[in-house]
């Protein structure tokens, strides 16, 4: 009974162990350390959600405070092109900090377990409303989308977790693209695939799915987008994989 129970165990619940009382002193004695155990894994990973969202709470506010003053100071008169330049330095490192912030708060909620409300997921549609979403980015660097896309593909998941995932391999397909490019995007099945036209990596692709590990030294990078595609699969029981043959980048997922 006490091992059904720990099975079952969620570090994320509320509820406490409820283990069956026994006359047996050893396993009495069992049944009290495991209890013990819970309570402090549980108040260890209530004390480690709190401090992280109040951290990034806390580092969001400064951020926002910083971007607002730079845009004031922007809109200042007689400005020369040297301080111009020094102030739309500062709003782009500031903007990257904000990203930064918000990427890390993302995959520790992740490691937390806390995306654990899971739904009916319509894979098609939320692929499609993306795909729409991302049409101008694509267009601002005249990148072609071919898609082919298998109507009414559903899983049961987190919804928020399978619209970033897809968000994050778009932003990916988009951003390391290059001009008159093209993205190619399949859905059958249980299997979505992604390939995008761009550079040879200067990594090995199953690198690029490390945190902070970016196939270029592109500044706009974070080098996290794919960290967090391997993480929410990982979570969710997919299987992820990313390679390269020239001039395809290629991921693709099984659900």
């Amino acid at each position: 009974s006490t091992l059904e129970q720990l099975k079952q165990y969620n570090i994320s619940s509320k509820n406490k162990l409820q283990l069956n009382p026994t006359n047996i002193s050893e396993f009495a004695e069992l049944n009290k350390t495991v209890v013990m155990m819970t309570d402090k894994v549980s108040r260890d990973y209530e004390t480690l959600k709190s401090f992280t969202e109040n951290a990034s709470h806390e580092i969001q506010t400064p951020l926002a405070i910083m971007k607002m003053k730079l845009e004031l100071l922007m809109q200042s008169e007689n400005m020369n092109d040297v301080q111009v330049n020094c102030i739309a330095s500062l709003t782009e490192a500031t903007q990257r900090l904000s990203r930064l912030n918000q990427s890390l708060l993302l995959l520790t909620k992740i490691d937390n377990s806390q995306f654990i409300d899971v739904e009916k997921v319509e894979l098609s549609d939320i692929l499609s409303d993306h795909i729409n979403n991302f049409e101008e980015l694509a267009s601002a660097k005249n990148i072609c989308i071919k898609k082919n896309i298998a109507p009414a593909v559903s899983l049961f998941a987190n919804r928020s977790l399978m619209e970033i995932l897809i968000s994050n391999i778009m932003t990916n397909n988009i951003k390391h693209n290059y001009k008159n490019g093209w993205i190619e995007i399949n859905l059958s099945g249980n299997t979505l695939s992604v390939s995008n036209t761009g550079q040879r990596p200067s990594v090995e692709t199953n690198e690029l799915f490390e945190r902070f590990k970016k196939s270029d030294s592109s500044a706009d990078s974070l080098g996290l987008g794919l960290a967090i595609v391997k993480k929410i699969c990982e979570t969710c029981g997919f299987q992820v994989a990313y390679n390269y043959k020239e001039p395809m980048h290629t991921i693709v997922v099984n659900f």
